[in-house]
């Protein structure tokens, strides 16, 4: 699937689809920028899976004789 909102986050791949010559692209980023908020996306994103992945882990720890509490703990949704 590939919608029009997709679309209008991609980076162009020829120096036609910028402004002038600022760099920047349609949608009002430079690649620098776009780049900064890719790479913040992907360490913020790290950040929460391995938030979520480390609770069960310290949960099951906590109470080593059943995984009820972990299991009640995942099936918890998020804040």
């Amino acid at each position: 699937m590939h919608s029009d909102s997709e679309e209008s986050f991609e980076l162009p791949e020829n120096p036609g689809d910028t402004d002038d010559d600022a760099g920047v692209t349609r949608n009002g980023l430079t690649r620098s920028q776009a780049l900064n908020l890719y790479v913040s996306h992907a360490f913020s994103t790290w950040n929460a899976r391995g938030y979520e992945f480390a609770a069960i882990l310290f949960t099951a720890a906590a109470y080593p004789d059943t995984l009820v509490a972990a299991a009640l703990r995942q099936a918890s949704p998020p804040c």
